[in-house]
């Protein structure tokens, strides 16, 4: 019974590793930039150092891995 329960723990971790993944993709290829998302649509401007330092803060000036990296230590630590 024993190893039946460690066998389940070990398939665990490439099944949320998978399921982390695909959420993360699937955030980042909606179509859109999520700075200009966040921003107020009726603004007839969006000043561009702004919208940069909104991204910096957020991370979305990082690679992909790094990005991915965060948030899987947010999902961890409950900052969704």
């Amino acid at each position: 019974m024993s190893t039946y329960i460690i066998r389940r723990l070990l398939l665990l971790i490439p099944i949320l590793i998978g399921v982390t993944l695909i959420t993360f993709i699937l955030m980042r290829i909606i179509p859109g930039d999520p700075v200009l998302q966040l921003m107020d649509p009726r603004a007839a401007h969006v000043d561009p150092e702004v919208a940069e330092k909104i991204r910096a803060y957020w991370g979305l000036d990082k690679p992909a891995y790094i990005q991915y990296a965060k948030f899987i230590w947010n999902a961890l630590h409950g900052h969704l």
